[in-house]
């Protein structure tokens, strides 16, 4: 009687298995996705040069729900634009943007997105700019609902007015697959 030992061909997807080595990786590099949030409502009849809108975003929690620890996810624009009111934002003097879990009780910290003096003012009166911080904010995306705040400057109108917001991420996510 003779021995006969396997094909190892046939041995190879055991072999990987029982490694635990990747039968595969991929890796994506997302430029720009924005979520837009239209027709955030501004009061006014104050004489107050400046006023703080605070709103809700929960469209990211999904796209939280997919991402992993190694993942790198960054804000990169930030563009508001009059939607009712004004025919654009020209009367802003200085904008700041920040970031937070709407959870009072999260750890998270709240991230400064933009601030700027009038200069990241557009020729047709829209606000564009780059995101000051470069942290990954994959923990944040996490949150059922982020809270955005907007501290805005200037002779504000008297009318109750709205804008347009887009806040933008960029992001490199990879995958590995086993066996």
């Amino acid at each position: 009687m003779s021995a006969s030992w396997p094909n190892p061909r046939a041995l190879a997807p055991l072999c990987a298995w029982l490694c635990g080595c990747t039968l595969a990786r991929v890796e994506a590099e997302i430029d720009e996705a924005c979520v837009l949030r239209r027709g955030i409502a501004i009061d006014s009849g104050s004489v107050l040069r400046t006023t703080v809108v605070r709103t809700t975003i929960a469209d990211l929690a999904t796209l939280g729900e997919l991402l992993q620890d190694s993942d790198e996810v960054t804000f990169v624009r930030f563009e508001a634009r009059a939607a009712v009111g004004p025919p654009n934002l020209a009367f802003l003097e200085a904008v700041q943007v920040t970031l937070a879990s709407a959870n009072p009780d999260s750890p998270l910290p709240q991230l400064e997105v933009l601030s700027c003096g009038g200069e990241c003012l557009t020729a047709d009166g829209a606000l564009v700019t780059r995101a000051l911080t470069q942290d990954n904010v994959v923990a944040h995306l996490r949150e059922p609902e982020l809270a955005l705040e907007l501290r805005l400057t200037g002779d504000l109108p008297t009318q109750g007015w709205a804008l347009d917001a887009q806040v933008c991420l960029a992001a490199r996510l990879a995958r590995s697959f086993s066996p």
